[in-house]
């Protein structure tokens, strides 16, 4: 099975940290993370904007921190050395994954946003990055087993 180099957004991320259920989509991608069935690309700037969401959401301090633990451990730092691009998202706040997924050469972004989802194609078209939700990717996986 190939190891897709992804890139999840903010959302992705409350999501897990908020699933009750140890089977929902996005625990199984940080399930599937640490067992190095798929890379998670980060940025300084992508994981500013995973901790100051979970603060405001109010996620204790401690799950925050044993994410980033988890992020520093088994994802791969991108730094970001373009920042032009022919295509930004709506939202200012997710310009900062759209970088990381182009500049790490990302197979995927995965949201929840329509922001992403509404211009899935122009990504696609103008960086070569899927857009694509946390199911659609997961399932992408599933069937390559």
């Amino acid at each position: 099975m190939k190891s897709y180099r992804t890139v999840p957004d903010t959302n992705v991320v409350i999501a897990s940290e908020k699933s009750s259920n140890p089977n929902s989509p996005t625990v199984e991608y940080f399930r599937r993370l640490r067992g190095h069935q798929l890379e998670m690309l980060y940025s300084d700037d992508t994981l500013l904007e995973y901790i100051l969401k979970l603060k405001e959401l109010g996620i204790p301090d401690d799950r925050i921190q044993a994410l980033l633990e988890l992020v520093l451990l088994f994802g791969v730092h991108v730094p970001i050395q373009t920042y032009h691009l022919s295509i930004y998202p709506p939202d200012e706040k997710d310009i900062c994954f759209l970088l990381c997924a182009v500049n790490g050469n990302a197979d995927y972004l995965i949201s929840y946003d329509h922001d992403f989802l509404d211009i899935a194609e122009a990504i696609k078209r103008l960086t070569g990055v899927r857009v694509r939700t946390m199911l659609d990717f997961l399932k992408l996986l599933r069937c390559e087993e």
